[in-house]
């Protein structure tokens, strides 16, 4: 995690984002900024990208 710190990649940001929420690949690749709030700390991801159905889910982002 360190190292993933440290870079300034896009793709190791990412990777790094993916471990601290514990959200899928997929749902990182596609999230966008609207669905981030940044004063509550808090990812939302809408229902319909969710691979199982139901409300979205809000995950503490980075």
């Amino acid at each position: 995690m360190a190292a993933l710190a440290e870079s300034q990649g896009v793709a190791a940001k990412a990777v790094r984002f993916t471990c601290l929420t514990a959200a899928r690949s997929g749902e990182v690749r596609n999230a966008t900024w609207s669905e981030i709030d940044l004063k509550a700390r808090v990812w939302t991801i809408p229902a319909h990208r969710m691979k199982k159905d139901g409300q979205g889910t809000p995950h503490p982002p980075v």
